[in-house]
C-alpha cells in the first residue's frame, strides 16, 4: 500500500503555523465576543488597569528637542484626554524606561542616534511586545511605511503632515488594536494548546482539502511532521483503505465538503503512514463554518485503533476458550459416568475371585488405569468448570513414591533410585489427584 510522497504544492508563506488574520480565515476560532469573555484580562481598558479613562501615559521616544516640544504642546493642548508625555532621546533609554515604567503607547522616531530604521521598531518591540507602538517620523516614505506596520508598528505618521485630532485618534486607535491583537494572540495560543494537549490525532484543512493544522498526534499517526504536512492536500498525508478489500477508501473529507454534514469512517479501516506501516483507526470528519453558515474547511479527527482490536481479539479468544470449556466439559461428564460403572462392576468383581489368583491382578490392573482415567477426567473438569485451589497438608513422601511406582513401570527394570524419606507434610497449591502428575513433570 506505500506509495511515493506525493509533492506538495506551498504557496509563499504557508509555513507560518499562525497567519495574521489578513493574509486567509482563522480555522477553529471563536467570535470575537467570546475571545473577550474567554480572556478578560486581555481588554482591560487603561481604567481598569489603574489609570483613568482619560488619561494615557506616552513614552516619546525623539532626539530632536524641537519636535518633541511641539508633539508635547500638541498633546497638551488636547482636550478630550489627559497626556502625561516622558520624553527620551536614545533606543537605549527608551528600553530601559519600557522596562520600569508603564506605558500606553510609545511614539518613536526611526532616527535615532543609537538607531536607524526598521531595526529601531523591531529591538523596541522584543524589549516590549505588548506595548503599542506609532511610527512618528520626518520620512514620508510609503514603502517604508507599509514595512513597519507588516512589521508590527500601529501607524505610520510623517510629521508636518498631522495635527492634534489626527495625533490622538492614531494614539487611541493604536492602543485598541493592540489590545484586540493581544487577544487574538492569546485565542489563538490558548487553541493551539488546546487541541496539541488532545489525546486524538486532530487535522484540519481548507475547503481546498489543503492542510492547515496538524496537532502531534496527528504527525505521529501519519508519520510527517507539523512543517511537512502544512500546505500538502489531505489525500497526501491521510491515505486509507479498507483492510479487508485492501482496496483504498475515499478520505472523509472529500465527502463532508460534498455533502456537508458529519462523515465517520466505515468499519476495517487502516492508516498507511509515510513509511509503510499499517495502522487501523477509527475518525469522523465534520464542516468548520463560519456564524453565519460559512464553510471554511473540515476537521479530521481519528484515533489508533490498534489496541482495541488486540483486546477484543483476545476477547474472542477467551470466548473460544471458553466454549471449548463448557464443550470438553460436558464429554468429561458424560465419560465419568461411564467410568463410574466401569469401576464400580470391576470392585464387584474383585471381591468375587481369590486374591491370590491372577484374574484378580489383572482386575486390579483395571482398576489401576480405570482410577487413572478418572483423574483426567477430573482434571478436563476442573479446566472447564475453574475454581479455588485450597492449600491442604500433603505427605510428600508418599506422592513421591507413588510417582515412582509409575515411572518404573516405564523405565528398565534396574531403575531403583536410593530415596531416604522423613514425614514431612508439605501445603501444595493444588488438589490432591492433581500431585502425583505434577511429581511425575518434574522427573
Amino acid at each position: 500500500m506505500r506509495q511515493p510522497d506525493s509533492e506538495c504544492h506551498k504557496e509563499e508563506g504557508l509555513m507560518n503555523l499562525s497567519p495574521e488574520p489578513a493574509s486567509r480565515p482563522e480555522l477553529l476560532v471563536r467570535p470575537l465576543d467570546a475571545t473577550l469573555q474567554l480572556f478578560p484580562e486581555e481588554v482591560l481598558t487603561p481604567a481598569q488597569r489603574g489609570h483613568d479613562a482619560q488619561y494615557l501615559h506616552v513614552l516619546l521616544v525623539e532626539d530632536s528637542a524641537a519636535d518633541a516640544l511641539l508633539l508635547r504642546t500638541t498633546l497638551e493642548a488636547t482636550r478630550s484626554v489627559t497626556f502625561q508625555v516622558t520624553q527620551v532621546e536614545r533606543l537605549s533609554e527608551a528600553m530601559s524606561r519600557a522596562a520600569q515604567e508603564r506605558f500606553d503607547v510609545v511614539l518613536l522616531d526611526l532616527s535615532l542616534p543609537d538607531s536607524w530604521g526598521l531595526d529601531t521598531l523591531t529591538t523596541l518591540q522584543a524589549q516590549a511586545p505588548r506595548l503599542p507602538i506609532v511610527i512618528l517620523t520626518g520620512l514620508d516614505d510609503e514603502t517604508l511605511a507599509v514595512e513597519a506596520v507588516h512589521a508590527g508598528a500601529q501607524d505610520y505618521l510623517v510629521k508636518g503632515q498631522i495635527e492634534g485630532r489626527m495625533l490622538v485618534r492614531a494614539i487611541r486607535y493604536a492602543i485598541e488594536r493592540q489590545r484586540m491583537d493581544d487577544a487574538l494572540r492569546r485565542q489563538r495560543d490558548w487553541l493551539n494548546v488546546t487541541l496539541a494537549s488532545i489525546g486524538d490525532a486532530v487535522i484540519a484543512t481548507d475547503t481546498s482539502g489543503i492542510i492547515r493544522y496538524l496537532n502531534p498526534v496527528a504527525a505521529r499517526l501519519t508519520g510527517w511532521t507539523v512543517p511537512e504536512a502544512y500546505g500538502c492536500h489531505i489525500d497526501t498525508v491521510f491515505r486509507i483503505f479498507n483492510e479487508e478489500t485492501r482496496q483504498p477508501v475515499e478520505t472523509p473529507v472529500a465527502r463532508v465538503l460534498q455533502e456537508g454534514t458529519v462523515v465517520s469512517l466505515a468499519n476495517h479501516t487502516a492508516l498507511v503512514t509515510r513509511d509503510g506501516r499499517e495502522v487501523p483507526i477509527a475518525d469522523s470528519a465534520a464542516p468548520i463554518r463560519s456564524p453565519d453558515g460559512t464553510l471554511y474547511g473540515v476537521v479530521l479527527v481519528f484515533r489508533d485503533f490498534s489496541e482495541r482490536k488486540r483486546l477484543e481479539e483476545q476477547l474472542r479468544q477467551a470466548q473460544k476458550m471458553e466454549a471449548i470449556g463448557t464443550l470438553a466439559g460436558g464429554i468429561a461428564h458424560d465419560f465419568n459416568n461411564v467410568l463410574a460403572a466401569m469401576l464400580g462392576y470391576t470392585e464387584l468383581a474383585t471381591l468375587d475371585v481369590p486374591s491370590t489368583s491372577l484374574l484378580h491382578s489383572r482386575l486390579q490392573a483395571v482398576l489401576t488405569a480405570g482410577q487413572r482415567a478418572k483423574d483426567l477426567v477430573q482434571q478436563i473438569l476442573a479446566f472447564s468448570r475453574p475454581t479455588q485451589m485450597a492449600r491442604r497438608p500433603l505427605q510428600l513422601a508418599m506422592l513421591i513414591k507413588e510417582a515412582l511406582t509409575l515411572l518404573r513401570r516405564c523405565c528398565e527394570p534396574r531403575f531403583h533410585p536410593p530415596l531416604k524419606f522423613g514425614t514431612a507434610y508439605l501445603p501444595m497449591p493444588a488438589p490432591s489427584w492433581q500431585t502425583p502428575h505434577r511429581c511425575i513433570r518434574c522427573c
